[in-house]
């Protein structure tokens, strides 16, 4: 059941309860009673969820899904106006123009690829690859 609901939800809630009930499973198999049994699911499923849920979240990114504006950190884009600093130019991506500015403070030409590598308000900050 546990799993079932695990499947369909991806929260990384439910799995540790199965983990518990196995525990409890390898208990009754060598004979402990119902309490104890209750006992070692209870604790084990708290525990692993308390401390591990957290490590298994950021290992496998579950709720981290980048969209938006901020997907675009790390993409590549081309030059379609002259970056000058201070000065800001304009930058192509996925056929949209935005607003950049140079984040290493050099010249970026017309045609150039860039990276962008971080956004301010909705200006580009992009480095030359």
């Amino acid at each position: 059941m546990f799993t079932l609901i695990e499947t369909f939800t991806m929260t990384l809630t439910t799995c540790w309860f199965v983990i518990g009930a196995l525990v409890a499973f390898i208990a009754a198999w060598f004979g402990a009673s119902w309490e104890i049994q209750v006992v070692l699911f209870l604790a084990t499923a708290i525990i692993l969820l308390l401390f591990l849920r957290p490590l298994a979240k950021g290992y496998f990114k579950i709720g981290a899904i980048k969209s938006g504006v901020p997907a675009l950190i790390g993409q590549v884009a081309i030059v379609e106006e002259k970056i000058v600093p201070p000065h800001s130019g304009a930058v192509s991506i996925k056929g949209q123009i935005w607003t950049a500015e140079s984040a290493t403070e050099e010249s970026i030409e017309v045609g150039e690829k860039v990276q962008i590598v971080d956004i301010e308000g909705v200006i580009f900050k992009v480095k030359k690859i």
